[in-house]
């Protein structure tokens, strides 16, 4: 029998190995905002909120809150949808046929809920107060489901995914933080938020390497928590207007270790064992200023917001730097009380895609967003206590983008009519000197992005708050 090498038996193993290295997301309020007045505004809370979703739009915003408990429901539909290209003829390497899963395309999400529960209280003194937010989906804590953003995705999923929206709506968040008010017309916040991290080592032997779906595996996991700094500022110079500063620092939920892997027969080999790094991460948050302004009268509250965001950090789903461009997000909303216990609110935003064109290796999708909401409020009395309901709804419309691979410098050559490879190389002359390896390698025979896709869509965010006052 032909003697096999240690990497090549092991690849039968890995497929076990890894799936027990999937990532989780970052977080549904980077969409759409914290809670349901947050979505009637478009998320343009960083100079207004007074309430529990200060805790992450701008926590020197709870000096504003009083003693309040509150429940929420929230949940989004998603109508986006990814459409592939169709490939070129005589393009499909040797047994594209036999991959686990066909080339599709990627549309109608389906929808993701969860419950927000949050609470602000006064310590102390009227100028110190404490605030909690949590967020539960309903797919549960730690919710996992990681993906690859190149050709290698073709060995599992085989299509392509919305990179900074999709999972990142399915994942919990817990943040808490503390306002002072050191003057009447100033307060200063500082919170944290959390993420859980898993340090995951997984020990396989494999009895025999001609069988290595039989293999025997031991998994040791520990679980612990990223923290992030959430910080404010709160600035009223006079009664009129409202100014606010926050920050936000990045967090990463990782999926961190390493694989031991031992093969029968194969012990006094130099690479024995064969141990391989774990590192995934997928949607990071990443470094965020949010300014905000806020005209505030007796009846109407009209507040702009600007947002700068350090995408240029973003690490994507592999471990790598993904090559985004930094961002600046604008928006303005308004509330209008149209009684003493009722107001109407609405709000617009405009994020601009730091994605830049995937004409290489890579397959990011992401799209320019238009963000609109409504929503209103309303006060009232049950059982001599004081509450206050809160609905809002948000569309956010994907502009629809076009993306052609290519190699630099080269036009796109490729239609359906072409009965060979176009515009790619083959895996041997990645290393010629006239290319890049980093732009071409991997813009290969399977890519599930080649030779492009379009991407758009919209998605309809809905939220129901009730808070108590004590």
């Amino acid at each position: 029998m032909a003697r096999v090498s240690p990497k090549s038996k092991a690849a039968g193993v890995l497929a076990l190995v890894l799936g027990a290295a999937s990532p989780a997301s970052a977080n549904v309020y980077e969409a759409f905002g914290a809670g349901a007045r947050a979505i009637s505004l478009a998320g343009n809370a960083t100079a207004t909120t007074g309430d529990a979703a200060a805790v992450w739009h701008n926590p020197a915003g709870l000096s504003l809150a009083p003693n309040s408990v509150a429940l929420g429901l929230s949940g989004s539909f998603d109508r986006t949808s990814i459409l592939l290209a169709p490939r070129p003829r005589g393009y499909d390497p040797p047994g594209y046929d036999l991959r686990l899963n066909e080339r599709r395309d990627s549309g109608d999400q389906g929808r993701t809920l969860g419950v927000t529960l949050g609470g602000t209280i006064r310590l102390f003194s009227d100028n110190l107060r404490a605030g909690l937010l949590i967020y539960f989906p309903s797919v549960g804590f730690a919710h996992a489901d990681g993906h690859l953003p190149d050709e290698r995705q073709q060995y599992f999923e085989n299509r392509l995914r919305f990179e900074l929206l999709d999972e990142r709506l399915k994942s919990e968040v817990i943040a808490l933080g503390l306002s002072y008010r050191l003057a009447e017309w100033l307060s200063l916040g500082v919170g944290l938020k959390t993420l859980q991290v898993a340090e995951n080592t997984t020990h396989v032997y494999t009895p025999n390497a001609v069988e290595p779906s039989k293999s025997y595996m031991v998994t040791q996991l520990e679980q612990t928590t990223e923290t992030a700094l959430v910080a404010g500022a709160l600035v009223q110079p006079w009664p009129f207007l409202r100014l606010g500063l926050s920050f936000h620092d990045e967090i990463a939920f990782a999926v961190k270790g390493r694989s031991r892997i031992q093969i029968r027969g194969q012990e006094d080999e130099d690479e024995f064992p064969l141990t391989q790094p774990i590192r995934q991460v997928q949607h990071a948050s990443v470094p965020r200023i949010a300014f905000g302004a806020a005209y505030t009268g007796d009846e109407l509250t009209a507040s702009v917001d600007a947002s700068y965001v350090a995408w240029s950090r973003y690490i994507g789903p592999d471990g790598r730097r993904a090559r985004f461009d930094d961002s600046y997000t604008v928006g303005s909303g308004v509330e209008y009380q149209l009684r003493p216990s009722t107001w109407l609110r609405g709000g617009l935003g405009w994020h601009p895609s730091p994605v830049p064109d995937q004409t290489g290796r890579t397959n990011y999708v992401d799209n320019d967003r238009i963000i609109v909401g409504l929503g209103a409020g309303n006060a009232f009395e049950l059982w001599e206590n004081a509450f206050r309901l809160d609905l809002g709804v948000q569309v956010q419309t994907l502009l629809a983008r076009q993306t052609t691979k290519r190699l630099p410098g080269r036009p796109a050559a490729c239609t359906t009519d072409t009965a060979s490879l176009c515009d790619e190389v083959p895996d041997s002359a990645v290393d010629t000197p006239v290319l890049d390896a980093a732009e071409t390698q991997g813009l290969q025979t399977g890519n599930p992005g080649f030779p492009g896709f379009s991407s758009g869509g919209y998605m309809l965010t809905a939220g129901v708050d009730v808070r108590w006052f004590f």
